[in-house]
């Protein structure tokens, strides 16, 4: 084994050295190193972060090891860090980190990255700002250098590629988008999530909605519906289906 505790610390060695319930050999213990893992469907054992890093948004508790294992995933990931911020009094933001392959487009990619870790994850494990960099700051020894991330804008998604709302829904949407999330211009492709949005800014968007367009629509479809452009067109839609009832 590794040893038999820590000198003269017995609860530190209470604490880390649990019970083996896998061992038939009377005392036998485990030594718990902090990480975090899972057994695979096919045998492999599969590390997901450290236990130590687990982070608490609005009243949940994230490990940040597990949403980065998952964006890891994603070919064009080099390497991800996700944090959570707290650069303005009270606006906590998980934010999503990306070393990316260079040609790789950064607005798809949070929208892919986005839509993936709907499929995996539950919604507020999902991060609500982007950076995507050409690579992540190290220290000295290697490690990321995470004092040394950027600060992303508010409702920031990191990417670029802008493109303007077109029809006059996307911009009404738009002007109701700009003011819940607080971004300033937001573009027809950017994503409700990689926005800031989360289940109670979409209550928000979805009542702003019925306001000004004068249709119901369910807070589930915003995440369905996550960009401008699509949620415009599904609105759109609403409201043919209502003048024609």
């Amino acid at each position: 084994g590794v040893a038999n505790g820590y000198l003269n610390r017995p609860h530190l060695t209470a604490e880390t050295f649990v019970p083996d319930p896998f061992s038939g050999e009377a005392g036998g213990r485990l030594y718990k190193t902090g990480d975090l893992g899972r057994w695979r469907a096919d045998g492999q054992i599969e590390f997901l972060g450290r236990a130590d890093s687990q982070i608490k948004v609005r009243g949940f508790r994230i490990e940040a090891g597990e949403v980065e294992a998952a964006l890891n995933r994603h070919p064009e990931v080099v390497q991800s860090v996700v944090l959570l911020r707290e650069d303005d009094p009270g606006d906590k933001r998980l934010v999503g980190y990306i070393a990316a392959d260079p040609s790789a487009d950064a607005q798809q990619l949070i929208g892919t990255l986005c839509a993936e870790l709907r499929q995996r994850l539950p919604e507020y494990m999902i991060p609500t700002a982007w950076m995507v960099l050409p690579r992540l700051p190290l220290t000295p020894n290697g490690k990321v250098d995470r004092r040394a991330l950027p600060i992303p804008e508010s409702g920031s998604n990191g990417a670029g590629n802008h493109i303007e709302p077109r029809t006059l829904s996307e911009k009404r949407l738009a002007a109701i988008w700009s003011r819940i999330l607080r971004v300033s211009s937001p573009g027809a492709a950017d994503d409700f999530v990689a926005s800031g949005g989360h289940s109670i800014k979409a209550m928000e968007l979805a009542t702003s909605i019925y306001r000004e367009f004068r249709v119901s629509i369910p807070a589930f479809e915003i995440f369905r519906n996550p960009t401008i452009e699509h949620l415009a067109r599904k609105i759109e839609w609403l409201m043919s289906e209502e003048s024609t009832s």
